[in-house]
């Protein structure tokens, strides 16, 4: 997640629990819904998140389609 408000860029979190195919993720009340993985990723399977956007910590997961989730 990058913090863009004060001018120069800044990093406030990294995670590997966002591997974002084609959709647009959403941030709704301080989280953020978005699929993980899709056909051009690379991933076995699909799944839709929940991250905590202060943080970027993984809260749940449903299995979309595809191998077991993570």
């Amino acid at each position: 997640l990058l913090d863009i408000q004060r001018g120069n860029p800044s990093v406030v979190w990294k995670s590997s629990d966002l591997l974002i195919d084609f959709a647009t993720p959403l941030i709704i009340d301080g989280y953020i819904y978005a699929s993980y993985g899709g056909p051009y990723s690379g991933s076995p399977y699909a799944s839709l998140r929940c991250l905590e956007l202060k943080t970027g910590r993984l809260l749940w997961e449903n299995l979309l389609w595809g191998g077991t989730s993570a």
